[in-house]
């Protein structure tokens, strides 16, 4: 019973997390009624994301459900280390935690995480109505078994930039070579041929 409360909890709280619009309102106070005074416990590493979620979405969704929602925010060694235990413990300590994607398939052979995919099947009251997985870029394939069930809500993604030295392509020198070795102008690349 205490693992459907909180996979049902998560459902609510990923609904919010993917779906913060005051125009549900009504939905939210009543998916979250029968779990009013619960508190949900969650550990991540210390991001822009996870602060927000903390600081933001976490108040709006006690606000609109009763439901609350305690986030601790820490480096990310002891995010993991914390994390790992309890469920390699099952104390049950959290109920959402961070996890990356190139190591959740680990979580998922060990029947760590909840199926999110099944939870909101069996109770489509806790789906908010402008949820849907397909709004989810690719990205959200990593946190998928091979069924395609979802096991984890994308909330961040690193960011890839591309830097380079304006000094050396400003270089009359290394853009002449650059020209004669390829044939084009030297110029920041644009493109995956390019770069």
């Amino acid at each position: 019973m205490h693992h459907a409360l909180k996979a049902s909890a998560l459902a609510l709280t990923l609904g919010l997390a993917t779906t913060a619009s005051p125009a549900w309102a009504d939905f939210w106070s009543d998916a979250g009624a029968k779990y009013k005074g619960v508190t949900l416990h969650g550990v991540t590493e210390s991001t822009p994301p996870s602060n927000y979620i903390k600081n933001v979405l976490a108040p709006e969704f006690e606000k609109k459900t009763g439901i609350k929602v305690d986030i601790e925010t820490t480096s990310w060694d002891q995010m993991y280390d914390k994390a790992i235990k309890d469920m390699e413990a099952k104390t049950g300590i959290y109920d959402m935690v961070y996890i990356e994607q190139d190591i959740i398939y680990s979580y998922l052979a060990r029947n760590f995480l909840v199926d999110i995919t099944k939870t909101l099947k069996d109770q489509p009251d806790l789906k908010a109505p402008t949820y849907d997985d397909s709004n989810f870029t690719s990205f959200a394939d990593y946190f998928k078994d091979t069924s395609g069930d979802l096991f984890g809500v994308p909330m961040e993604a690193f960011l890839k930039t591309y830097l380079y030295r304006k000094d050396l392509f400003d270089d009359p020198k290394v853009k002449e070579a650059f020209k004669k070795e390829t044939g084009r102008e030297l110029k920041p690349a644009t493109t995956h041929a390019e770069y």
